[in-house]
């Protein structure tokens, strides 16, 4: 949050397995988080810049959200178990975290993403915040705390809306939902002083939504910035997105530098690989 550094979840082919690492904005010096080999990945920061929230999976449960200091001693901070969660965004007044409970539309007859908040204040409870038949995802807290911005499939495409966000002993959602993208939006952003609004097309091209905050929202038309080429966006191994600095000047996006060679990954012994009584298929 105070920009001096990067969290990025990092696939490491040797162990199959994604951790974050932490670098250094100036010097690119990076650290893993991490001594267990796990996967963990979309990493969120708490506004004082000294804890992360992040999605953590292993082979045996589904993947929820864990929380993590800085400090080399410092021991990853279970949250409740809920479905499949993803991290989104991390309120200004450090109280809430936003989740999501899966990445990706899904067919009509399954069931949809919704988004709910960690309220920290309350022992970490669970709290729906945005729970329709509708897919909704990609939520972000607007700066001063009162508005979120999130992304909902409800007029037939993902599209960025906004909606007032209230605290107090039972947080949520009121009012109406305000549109602020056309034509398809996802992974949603704000920038520090609560002014634009960024969001990923369907086309990869990370715009800008110039913002006006007050009884209700307002909003400009929608500037396009730059792409995300389609190698990069489908060649990395985190979730698709972008994140950009407090002033809107610099932007982390995936690219793609060079191509990778082929390779082929032998595996021995593999069979005392499965776990103890677990039966297994063989075949091609």
């Amino acid at each position: 949050m105070d920009g001096k550094f990067a969290a990025a979840g990092l696939y490491d082919l040797e162990n199959g397995a994604q951790d974050l690492w932490v670098f250094d904005v100036k010097t690119n010096a990076g650290r893993r988080l991490s001594a267990k080999p796990a996967f963990r990945d979309s990493a969120v920061w708490s506004p004082d810049s000294k804890k992360i929230a992040f999605m953590f999976g292993a082979h045996d449960e589904s993947p929820g959200v864990r929380l993590l200091g800085l400090g080399e001693l410092d021991a990853e901070e279970s949250t409740p178990a809920a479905d499949f969660q993803i991290p989104l965004d991390w309120s200004s007044d450090g109280r809430f975290i936003a989740f999501m409970t899966t990445g990706f539309p899904r067919f009509a007859n399954e069931q949809q993403s919704d988004i709910s908040v960690f309220d920290l204040a309350q022992g970490k409870k669970i709290v729906p915040l945005v729970n329709s038949r509708f897919h909704e995802s990609w939520g972000a807290f607007s700066p001063d705390g009162k508005w979120f911005a999130f992304a909902s499939n409800e007029s037939g495409s993902n599209e960025v809306y906004v909606q007032a966000f209230h605290a107090g002993a039972a947080p949520g959602l009121t009012g109406p939902r305000y549109p602020a993208s056309k034509g398809g939006a996802a992974t949603v952003r704000w920038r520090r002083d609560g002014r634009e609004l960024y969001f990923v097309d369907y086309t990869g091209v990370v715009r800008a939504v110039p913002v006006k905050l007050g009884a209700q929202p307002e909003f400009g038309p929608a500037v396009a910035l730059f792409t995300i080429s389609t190698e990069a966006r489908a060649a990395i191994h985190s979730l698709p997105g972008f994140d950009v600095s407090a002033d809107g000047s610099r932007f982390v996006i995936p690219v793609v530098s060079a191509a990778e060679g082929p390779s082929i990954v032998v595996i021995q012994n593999w069979e005392g690989l499965l776990l103890p009584g677990r039966p297994h298929q063989g075949g091609l």
